[in-house]
């Protein structure tokens, strides 16, 4: 094999090399989100003991949670696929092939996604939580002296289709990190280096 291609993406050596690499730099980073994952669950579960956590945002914050403890299963997945990509469906370079450089970005961008799912299921909620309880303290929320027909119909137009959206936006996060990791790990996965001129 010419020194050009020994020393780029196409030696087999490199693939075995920047595996171990991803291993070791992802458990690093996952050891730190579950960190601060951990902070934030302390906080969380003291709220949840005063009784001051609505369902929804409960629901949330453990389905983000769930998605998170899942990246070492998502991590050890997505790098072998990337390795059997990268070993039958290309080459990595213009012929086809997963790059590592895309691998790792996709990952990266999924644990980016699931932390800020977590987060904004956490802080968000908290948000709507404290706002809920501020206007039912009020007695503006299912009280008949107030509720008049454009109130109720503010609250079901505006207010709840809000919180509605935000807490899915809350699920998406994760999902959307999911399909953008295995996306980057099979792009540009056309041709095949048995097949491909060289």
């Amino acid at each position: 094999m010419p020194a050009q291609q020994r020393d780029t993406e196409n030696a087999v050596a490199y693939g075995w090399f920047m595996l171990v690499v991803f291993l070791f730099v992802a458990a690093i980073i996952y050891l730190a989100v579950i960190q601060v994952d951990n902070q934030i669950l302390g906080i969380f579960n003291e709220q949840i003991a005063e009784g001051t956590v609505s369902t929804q945002t409960s629901q949330a914050v453990n389905f983000n949670r769930q998605v998170g403890m899942y990246l070492p299963v998502l991590s050890l997945l997505g790098a072998f696929i990337w390795s059997v990509i990268r070993g039958v469906g290309g080459r990595g370079d213009s012929y086809g092939g997963a790059t590592f450089q895309s691998f790792f970005t996709g990952w990266i961008l999924l644990v980016l996604f699931c932390t800020v799912g977590f987060v904004m299921a956490f802080l968000g909620g908290m948000v709507l939580d404290n706002f809920y309880t501020s206007l039912d303290n009020a007695g503006l929320i299912d009280n008949p002296d107030v509720m008049t027909q454009k109130w109720a119909d503010a609250q079901q137009s505006t207010m709840w289709t809000f919180v509605n959206g935000y807490y899915t936006l809350c699920y998406l996060c994760p999902i959307g990190g999911l399909v953008i990791f295995f996306q980057h790990i099979v792009r540009k996965t056309y041709g095949s280096r048995y097949t491909a001129g060289y």
